[in-house]
């Protein structure tokens, strides 16, 4: 079984990927400082790294619901312009 070579965007992509990840790893090792943080009942101490991954992930998170919800919005008007183009 051969494996096929990598297309030049394949490569790139795996190239940003990398950068990315040993950017984060940059950034966590150097914010390894304990912050308390205060969000309304809840008290907690934690690292600036943490915090930061876990803000970025409730980013993340947020940024692919609007991406779905604008998708599925998108297919529905898409369904109903051909639904009443048939009917027409």
């Amino acid at each position: 079984m051969s494996a096929e070579p990598m297309s030049a965007a394949a490569k790139i992509r795996w190239a940003l990927w990398l950068l990315l990840v040993l950017l984060l790893v940059i950034v966590a090792f150097q914010n390894l400082e304990v912050v308390q943080v205060r969000l309304l009942f809840w008290d907690a101490r934690v690292t600036t790294a943490l915090l930061l991954a876990g803000t970025a992930f409730i980013g993340f998170l947020m940024g692919l619901s609007a991406r779905t919800l604008w998708h599925m919005r998108s297919s529905r008007k898409r369904g109903k312009i051909s639904k009443s183009q048939d009917a027409a």
